[in-house]
Formats: C-alpha cells, structure tokens, sequence
C-alpha cells in the first residue's frame, strides 16, 4: 500500500512539474501595453538559441535574458484586426530561432477615425512596455527590433523614425509615400482593396460595394507627415532590411523609393524584390531562413 502511495505521489509530482514545463511554452496573451482596449501583446518567450550570421556557428543563449526582443505588428490596411494574434506562425517561428517576441495589437481604422496619429502611436507605447517589461519574457530591453508587414510595414517604418535606440527593422511590403500611392488610387492603378483602406486610414473615403476611387484626398501635408520616405532621421538611424515582391499588393515602387533616401542619409538598408507575386506576411516562408532571421542576429 505504502509503495503504492509513493509511486502515486511520485506521478503526480511528475505530472505536475510536465504540466508546468508545457505551460511555459505557451504564449502569455492578454498583456496590456496601452490604455486602449485593443492595445494588446501576446508574448512568445524565446525557446531556441540566436546563431549571428557570420558567427562561425557560436550562438547566445535565450535563458540568459538577452535574446533580441522582436516586436510583430500585422497588417490589415490599417483597418482590419481579424485575430488576437493575427501573426502566431511567424511568431513562433521567431521564438524557435531564440527570439523574444511580442505580437501586438493595436487600434484600427474606421469611417469615422483615421488611421493617423493613433495607430504610429500605439506602436510607439508598445515599444516602450516592451522596454520596460521585456527582462521579464528573456527579451533584451536594450535590443529592440521591429517587424512589420503592409500596413505594419508602415507603422514599424515610422516608429523606428520616430522613436531613438531601435536596432533594426524589418519591413514586409509597407507602403512608404502615401502620396505619391493616393495618386495611383486616383488613376486606378491600385486594387480596390487597397484604394479603400487607404481612403480610410486618410479620412478621404468610405467603404461602399464596389468603390475604388479616391476623391477629395488632397491633404498632402497630412499624407507626407505618415510618409516614411519624408522622415527618415538624419543620425541614430537604425538598420533596415526591406522586402516586397515583383507582383505585389503594395507596389514593390514604395520600397525602391524609400531605399536611397535611407542610404542617403547614411542609414545601413537592403532591399531585396522576390520574383513573382507575393505580399507582406504571405511570403514569410520565402524570406525568413534566407533573409530575416540572420538580419535580426547580425544587428
């Protein structure tokens, strides 16, 4: 009996420490970085180890609390949060190579808000919770780097402008002068799905079946102010690994654009145009072993 008693307690002794270890790997959701209900974080702690390119294969250990802290910021046009996570594949992807990452939601679009200054903003206090919080999930408050795609392509852009001390950048098909795709919306030369969500991230159109024009969006002032190409710092410039494909959804134009005017003002910055078609996050699996995850170790 008393051997059965043990052999019991030793079970759920075990079961407990295996139930312990497997909750650790779960991501921690729900975290608050704002006071807008939709400012949200899901953190995934690091579970691998970071190998710098160039390296000779040494690697840093993501239990120390030093693993890169990668902030994940989806896209949507700006108006569309369909998830909690809308990111978790590449988040755990992320985790799995020995980063920390902290998948952040944050405030959309509408007819009757703009997209501007809310959402640069949001994305602003986020990268400050994650400065402040960051030890705690074994990410580097003093190592932080952005990612984002689409419309999250432009929110990291102007964020890493607007914000001092961000290591890198990884940009994923973010539209980078909004002037110059507003002029395109009015020639049509944009797909609708995209004329509308500009035209709503801008104030300068509403959502109707079938619309694709823009009309009376003629603020170039407030356009350019949320143009990245227009603000790139001139010292303490980050670097930047941009990304876009031949057939993409945001005209691969805003990332050949935006390329000499960060290498103009010293800014060490890459682009690479992957052939065919492709948009921000869908062309993940193209771009994260051969660009992205040797871009973050290095910087």
């Amino acid at each position: 009996m008393r051997r059965a008693l043990l052999a019991g307690a030793l079970a759920l002794v075990l079961l407990a420490s295996w139930a312990t270890a497997a909750d650790a790997l779960l991501p921690i959701k729900g975290l608050s970085y704002g006071s807008a209900p939709s400012e949200t974080v899901t953190v995934y702690e690091p579970l691998g180890t970071v190998a710098a390119s160039g390296s000779s294969g040494s690697t840093s250990s993501a239990a120390a609390g030093d693993a890169p802290s990668v902030i994940l910021v989806h896209g949507g046009g700006w108006r569309q949060q369909p998830n909690t996570t809308e990111q978790p594949t590449v988040a755990q992807n992320l985790r799995g190579h020995g980063f920390a990452v902290f998948d952040i939601d944050y405030p959309q679009a509408s007819a009757s808000q703009v997209a501007f200054p809310k959402e640069p903003e949001a994305i602003e206090s986020a990268i400050a919770w994650v400065r402040q919080n960051a030890a705690k999930y074994g990410g580097d408050p003093e190592n932080i780097e952005l990612l984002g795609g689409s419309a999250g392509g432009n929110l990291v852009d102007l964020a890493a402008e607007r914000t001092p001390g961000i290591r890198s950048v990884v940009e994923l098909s973010g539209p980078t002068n909004l002037v110059s795709m507003v002029e395109m919306g009015k020639r049509e030369e944009l797909k609708s799905s995209l004329t509308i969500s500009l035209a709503i991230a801008l104030g300068c159109g509403r959502e109707v079946y079938g619309w694709t024009k823009i009309s009376n969006c003629d603020n170039f002032a407030f356009q350019e102010e949320w143009s990245p190409v227009d603000k790139v710092p001139a010292s303490g410039c980050p670097h930047w690994l941009l990304l876009g494909a031949e057939e993409d959804l945001v005209p691969v134009s805003q990332q050949e654009e935006f390329l000499p005017k960060l290498q103009a003002a010293g800014c060490s910055a890459t682009l690479h145009v992957l052939p065919g078609k492709g948009h921000g996050f869908g062309y993940w699996p193209r771009v994260n072993e051969a660009y992205v995850y040797s871009f973050l170790a290095a910087n």
